[in-house]
């Protein structure tokens, strides 16, 4: 995996790479209880010495400070025996916040050693939530508010929400204010701070971004590339307060934050699984049509004339065909596909499978072979654009191969890895743009001050000649 062009299998828009900033975690001296509370809470619940042990490695280093993540609470069936890193590796939620702090953070942060991961509800699975009284739910609640006010995070990612239809908002204590608003929230600008209170009565001030679930970029609408992005920007937007550096929200950073929002809404939260046909005809709509109009939108850009407003409107077209999102959401559905593709099925099921991924490979030949219509085009200003798409394209035939009774099968592998080079190298070339045409403003910008102070010198010179 590069450095910062790919994490969690698709490529990092071009805007977030530059976000990328080295972020680390120098421990102060002064160490907090947030373990030992986070532990005495297990040992009162009964749970067991390998539970405790993965709660307590996950809730981060012992020292006071840097940042920590508010999610909501451990799923029924961890592999707490087997130690911390199999509950990592067993859980997408762990294993997505492992990568995108140690990616965004310019390969500086690690989870294990730097963050500190806390749920609202510690110890307490959906299943023992449905037992526990209104007393009970209180306490779990406080447990999690005292192990945050004892171990004083500069930031923490608010990450988690527990819904409460029913009961009222004080059985979360102070833990309501670090909760999730919502995929693609902010909170407030002008409440920068919140207090909450620790065990001895202390008010604690703490600094928070609002995030969201991983696993509903991970688990529950996992074809869809834009919920992996916010989760790089709000990771980023969490490093950079940390590091105290300014944050300014752009307007593409609203328009990410408003179409996830849209899609989540929309898509009712999301489902946790489809049928192989299902991604497929996502798939389908891509190859057929999304990613075709992107390209065909941008090769047939008419530039005009000057260099920077050709550029300019190149690199507003580009972004504006969502290109890159289509190639790396075609990436991740053929992933789904993937995962899918090992588990038995009935005969019905594998034969609709099969019928489907003929459609697929079919789709994937033919794409490929328009790359050829494609390089005839004018590509206007984009010459780069295409030495990185036409071959790209045109490689999709390769990953199709005649299968038994002659039929198209797809290298499904192959395929994925070929729409994600095609998606880090659109990326790629759009920081190459923005980045000319930032210098371009900056040459200009020392010609004008160049030329202020020579006149400046001839109006000078003119006065002591008088």
């Amino acid at each position: 995996m590069a450095a910062d062009t790919e994490c969690l299998g698709i490529a990092i828009d071009h805007r977030i790479r530059r976000l990328i900033k080295p972020a680390e975690y120098f421990p102060p001296d002064e160490a907090g209880n947030h373990i030992s509370i986070l532990d005495s809470r297990g040992r009162s619940l009964g749970r067991s010495r390998a539970e405790r042990d993965v709660t307590t490695k996950l809730a981060g280093p012992q020292s006071i400070g840097g940042i920590a993540v508010v999610l909501q609470q451990p799923r029924h069936n961890h592999p707490f025996d087997s130690g911390v890193r199999a509950v990592i590796e067993d859980c997408a939620t762990l294993r997505a916040l492992e990568e995108v702090f140690f990616v965004v953070s310019g390969r500086k942060l690690k989870l294990l050693r730097d963050i500190s991961v806390i749920d609202l509800l510690p110890y307490t699975t959906e299943c023992n939530w449905d037992d526990m009284n209104n007393e009970e739910k209180a306490s779990a609640f406080k447990v999690a508010q005292w192990a945050l006010g004892s171990k004083q995070p500069d930031v923490v990612l608010c990450a988690g929400k527990k819904y409460l239809p029913e009961e009222p908002r004080g059985l979360k204590g102070d833990m309501w204010k670090l909760e999730s608003q919502g995929v693609g929230a902010v909170f407030p600008e002008r409440y920068p701070y919140i207090t909450v209170k620790d065990k001895d009565g202390n008010r604690i001030k703490i600094r928070r971004v609002n995030g969201f679930h991983p696993s509903r970029a991970m688990n529950y609408l996992p074809e869809h590339s834009c919920l992996r992005q916010l989760l790089f920007l709000v990771v980023a937007q969490t490093c950079a307060v940390y590091g105290k550096a300014s944050w300014k929200e752009e307007d593409w950073m609203t328009a990410l934050r408003r179409d996830c929002s849209t899609l989540y809404e929309n898509s009712a939260g999301g489902r946790a699984s489809k049928y192989i046909p299902e991604y497929v005809e996502d798939y389908l709509k891509l190859v057929q049509g999304d990613i075709p109009d992107a390209i065909v939108k941008i090769s047939t850009n008419r530039a005009r004339s000057s260099t920077q407003e050709a550029s300019r409107d190149l690199y507003n077209q580009v972004v504006s065909s969502c290109l890159s999102e289509r190639l790396n959401d075609a990436s991740l559905l053929i992933g789904k596909i993937s995962e899918l593709l090992p588990k038995p099925r009935p005969a019905w099921a594998v034969k609709e499978n099969a019928d489907a991924l003929q459609r697929a490979a079919e789709a994937t030949h033919n794409l490929g072979l328009r790359a050829e219509d494609w390089n005839d085009y004018a590509w206007r200003g984009a010459t780069r654009l295409k030495a990185k798409v036409i071959p790209a394209i045109a490689s999709l035939r390769q990953c199709v191969t005649k299968g038994r009774k002659q039929k198209q099968e797809l290298n499904l592998q192959r395929a994925k890895r070929a729409f994600l080079d095609l998606a880090v190298g659109v990326e790629t070339t759009l920081g190459h743009i923005l980045d000319e045409d930032e210098a371009r403003k900056r040459r200009k910008k020392g010609e004008a001050k160049q030329a202020e102070l020579a006149l400046l010198t001839v109006n000078m010179g003119h006065l002591k000649l008088r």
